[in-house]
């Protein structure tokens, strides 16, 4: 790439990223635009845009390593190798901030998310589209970062909750015969998405 970023000017960003991130697990509300405007005046000469994207990029590395992500930045994939090694090497270490992932995944849900009309979150299947290039050339490795169990516990008691309304609503929105049955295949929904940061989406 032209306009590679340095070690510097990424360092920055993931430090930024992972401050984010730490505060979306622990309930703490801040300003994206406000943590933006102070990378700008670090990294001299980087747009407003351009910390974006590099914030989009970082949630793409975090979701190839099966780590927690904050919602709001989409997900970029064609970022540079640097990006890759920095995120990985710092998540590592990141003792805390693995802590408090663990605590967020473990959490019960207390409320479903507040939705007006609870059938509008029904949507179709999803088709299969072929996995960005990042994915495929880069070689699997075995990590540790936030045990499959724990997510699936979360997904399943929330999954579950979600399911319970979604029967009732689809129920009382239409008459059913005796002993229908009434499946429910795929719904919008994460199960810290009404509070915190998004979970790796099974595959």
């Amino acid at each position: 790439m032209a306009d590679d970023w340095s070690r510097e000017e990424v360092e920055a960003a993931v430090a930024d990223y992972f401050a984010m991130l730490a505060k979306e697990f622990s309930g703490v509300s801040y300003n994206k635009a406000e943590h933006n405007r102070r990378l700008q005046k670090i990294l001299i000469g980087r747009s407003r845009g351009s910390i974006e994207f590099k914030h989009q990029n970082i949630t793409a590395v975090l979701i190839e390593l099966g780590f927690a992500n904050i919602p709001d930045y989409k997900p970029r994939f064609n970022y540079q190798d640097l990006l890759h090694v920095v995120v990985e090497d710092r998540l590592a270490n990141a003792k805390q901030l693995q802590e408090a992932a663990h605590i967020a995944v473990e959490k019960p849900v207390d409320a479903l998310p507040v939705v007006e009309d609870i059938l509008s979150i029904l949507v179709p299947p999803p088709i299969r589209d072929d996995k960005p290039e990042s994915l495929r050339e880069k070689p699997h490795v075995k990590r540790k970062l936030l045990p499959r169990r724990l997510v699936g516990q979360a997904y399943s008691r929330a999954g579950n909750r979600m399911k319970i309304v979604l029967i009732s609503a689809r129920r009382e929105s239409r008459p059913t015969r005796c002993c229908e049955i009434d499946p429910i295949r795929y719904v919008k929904f994460s199960p810290l998405s009404a509070s915190g940061p998004r979970l790796p989406q099974r595959r």
